[in-house]
């Protein structure tokens, strides 16, 4: 039963829609660093929550996210495209890795965010709606097709490109934000 839960939160982890991309959406000059995202943030409820824990890293954050049963370390680093703000999250496979494409790759994945005081919103990409541009032909961005799911290969300055041109689509994203809550500060 504990292998069960502790694969369902694995998945649930995986399957909450990022960009996967082989490059990071960042480049110096959109670099931005928040303090206040610095400290401990809670994602959930119950036995699904998860605690994200931001510290200043070279170039951005250090994020651990984790509940006790689980723990993953990534690079984070804030990105200010136009009037909208982007995580890339940035993690490195473990050697006994068997989930989807995203951690089977040490890959980028994008977020959109919005950050405010005492709260640090995200908002998914529509994995389904970037499927379906690809299908369709109305993008043409560089990418590749791994077990079934779309990973970007495109430079940094062509991620960027691309963010900026559905930032605002409403149908590119989940459609509301996850709000996350602070714990505590650094």
């Amino acid at each position: 039963m504990k292998r069960i839960f502790l694969l369902f939160i694995i998945l649930a982890l995986c399957l909450q829609s990022c960009i996967i991309s082989i490059n990071p959406l960042y480049t110096d000059d959109v670099i931005v660093y928040d303090k206040s995202l610095e400290g401990k943030w809670k994602q959930g409820e119950g036995t699904e929550t998860l605690t994200w824990e931001f510290t200043k890293a070279k170039k951005g954050y250090k994020l651990s996210r984790y509940n006790e049963k689980v723990q993953f370390s990534y690079e984070a680093v804030l990105v200010k495209l136009g009037e909208h703000y982007f995580m890339d999250f940035y993690r490195d496979v473990p050697d006994d890795c068997q989930d989807d494409i995203a951690y089977h790759l040490p890959t980028h994945n994008f977020l959109k965010v919005i950050i405010e005081k005492d709260k640090f919103k995200i908002e998914y990409f529509n994995d389904d709606y970037l499927k379906s541009l690809f299908k369709e032909r109305k993008i043409r961005i560089k990418h590749e097709k791994v077990k079934g799911d779309i990973v970007l290969t495109a430079n940094s300055k062509e991620l960027q490109k691309f963010m900026l041109k559905y930032a605002e689509d409403d149908r590119a994203f989940s459609g509301e934000y996850e709000e996350l809550a602070k714990i505590s500060a650094k």
